[in-house]
């Protein structure tokens, strides 16, 4: 993505650094992204209710935006509400609810066209995804019985033309057309319980009946360079955070052709790193029912405080640029 649609008034790494602390920009960026994830659900609103729906979305978003930080109220305005400076304010943006040509949204039908406009804006500046692999080639490298009667397969396959994951599909006993849910992290073990805590998404999804497929990016968090580049790490012609999205959408296709699966109920959790990879896979692929993110970065800096979180400029985000970074 050009950097001046994230840095709109930056001129060099000096002002960039400023622009870091604002968090502003990111929220630009971001209500785009709400309005398309919020898109599966167009479908049910009704001509009265839309522009009420999304003004709620604008408001939940500047909530999320306010952050969360331990201590943080001492020093600074409660990180649960908006800012006085900011209530009410959503900036001069245009409104998403207007064609290119600028008529009016009036209809769930009219909203259709309106978002595939709004993603081929996306794609233009993120870049075009390789055709999707909708026939997943998944190779079983192991079988574990785990407590409550879960089974623990270990999968490969290709989740870009160019790459290939291992990640985790973890069945219920019994499970048959059950919901299923993607969980996307820096590696895939976290999520099933094999590593660290607190974030075992996976696994405590699966003891409470849902197929889930865990994956993480494991060899290039290694490396340091996150995130999965096409066609390669040094000529990325799509954003690496696109290409996560990608990613999930093949992941989406392995769970939609299990016998244990509803296709028509696959949803995608992650937190962080994760949170904003499925924030994007919902807002990029449509056919994910739910969308459910955990700090993915969205929030307000104050002052001299930097969220590093906030950093959807890194080169493993929408900043690619050629090594050295």
């Amino acid at each position: 993505m050009p950097r001046e649609l994230l840095f709109p008034e930056t001129k060099d790494k000096k002002e960039r650094k400023k622009t870091k602390t604002r968090g502003v920009p990111v929220f630009k960026t971001l209500v785009t992204v709400n309005i398309l994830m919020e898109s599966s659900n167009m479908k049910q609103i009704a001509n009265n209710s839309m522009q009420r729906k999304l003004s709620l979305t604008f408001s939940l978003l500047l909530v999320l935006v306010a952050g969360n930080s331990p201590g943080f109220a001492q020093k600074e305005p409660s990180p649960y509400q908006v800012p006085e400076e900011f209530k009410e304010d959503y900036g001069k943006y245009r409104s998403p609810l207007l064609f290119d040509e600028g008529s009016e949204v009036k209809t769930p039908k009219d909203w259709q066209r309106r978002r595939q406009q709004i993603l081929t804006y996306w794609t233009h500046h993120l870049g075009e995804w390789p055709p999707l692999i909708t026939e997943p080639n998944v190779e079983t490298l192991s079988t574990t019985q785990r407590d409550g009667g879960i089974q623990q397969l270990t999968l490969r396959f290709h989740w870009t033309p160019v790459e290939k994951t291992t990640g985790y599909l973890l069945i219920p006993e019994g499970a048959r057309n059950r919901p299923a849910v993607l969980t996307v992290y820096y590696e895939p073990e976290t999520a099933v319980g094999l590593k660290g805590e607190n974030r075992d998404f996976a696994w405590q999804l699966a003891q409470r009946g849902f197929v889930t497929l865990s994956v993480g990016s494991s060899e290039t968090t290694a490396a340091r360079t996150y995130a999965t580049y096409f066609p390669h790490l040094e000529h990325a012609t799509v954003q690496p955070l696109s290409m996560l999205g990608y990613a999930a959408a093949n992941c989406w296709h392995v769970l939609a052709q299990r016998p244990e699966v509803d296709a028509k109920r696959i949803g995608i959790v992650g937190h962080s790193y994760g949170g904003k990879w499925s924030m994007f896979a919902g807002a990029l692929f449509d056919k994910f029912a739910a969308v459910a993110t955990s700090d993915p970065g969205i929030m307000f800096s104050y002052g001299d405080t930097i969220r590093p979180s906030i950093n959807y400029w890194e080169p493993w985000y929408l900043g690619w640029h050629p090594r050295p970074w």
